[in-house]
């Protein structure tokens, strides 16, 4: 990691455990910062809708956006990640 030439916005669902588990996969290849909930944590949805948590935070590497999503595996499938 000698140079981080790209940083991404990586946004997620799924609460903060989810969150921890998609940190941890990347860190060893970048740096994970300004954790944040997207857009909000608090629900103003009606009653009978199931709240979806939302988050994000910026990723700084030296990765491609299809080398960081291939080191998800299925991961960036069931937490629906995306890297802006």
């Amino acid at each position: 990691m000698e140079s981080l030439n790209e940083c991404y916005s990586v946004c997620g669902t799924g609460g903060w455990e989810s969150c921890i588990v998609i940190q941890e996969r990347l860190q060893d290849y970048g740096l994970c910062s300004y954790l944040r909930w997207d857009p909000d944590p608090h629900y103003r949805g009606t009653l009978d809708e199931e709240p979806q948590v939302h988050w994000r935070f910026f990723y700084e590497t030296d990765l491609k956006r299809s080398e960081a999503l291939s080191l998800l595996g299925a991961y960036a499938t069931r937490y629906d990640i995306q890297f802006r």
